[in-house]
């Protein structure tokens, strides 16, 4: 059956009609029964992995206070498990075209008049609760000197406490890394 909009109104292709109030209200009852089925364990949290926040956008830069640019840059970002105490690999990215989530992996920086700036996407963290607060660890490396954080001799890291979006029903939007407050990547001493 496929619900349309006729000449009398919204109905579906068998010929009976039906209001749009009485379909929206039909469908409205179905969502409500499904996001009841889901258990409340099952609940993740999300926020947008970017420092593009509008007003509040906070650039990436070098030693000298220069924004880094283009994919010769990293930046990851590591969420703590509140129950586990140790950083959780378990974070995923929502993928282009909003269907499938994906391992999360570091991302490059945007160049020209938007350097310094990172666009990850949207994040869900499965052990966190939307509307509690996450631990997480921001990290950008040049890659010239090592393929990762660990291994690279310019780096740099910042620490930030955010609650998560998604909360209620329909869900809020993901949170926003705020007070971020900018991060410079230097040689590691």
């Amino acid at each position: 059956m496929v619900v349309g909009l006729g000449e009398e109104g919204w109905g579906c292709q068998v010929g009976r009609h039906i209001s749009m109030s009485a379909w929206i209200g039909r469908f409205s009852s179905w969502v409500t029964v499904l996001v009841a089925a889901v258990p409340a364990g099952l609940a993740q949290g999300t926020f947008l992995f970017t420092n593009s926040n509008g007003a509040k956008t906070v650039p990436f830069t070098d030693c000298a206070g220069k924004p880094i640019a283009g994919d010769g840059y990293r930046v990851e970002v590591l969420v703590l498990n509140p129950k586990t105490g140790a950083v959780d690999p378990g974070v995923e990215l929502l993928a282009t075209g909003g269907t499938n989530w994906v391992k999360l992996a570091p991302v490059g920086f945007l160049e020209g008049k938007a350097a310094g700036l990172f666009v990850g996407g949207t994040v869900r963290v499965p052990f966190v609760a939307p509307g509690q607060e996450a631990k997480l660890t921001l990290r950008a490396w040049e890659v010239s000197t090592g393929a990762d954080f660990a291994s690279a001799k310019v780096r740099g890291e910042t620490n930030i406490t955010i609650k998560l979006g998604a909360i209620g029903s329909p869900p809020s939007f993901p949170s926003r890394l705020r007070p971020l407050q900018g991060l410079k990547i230097c040689p590691v001493k």
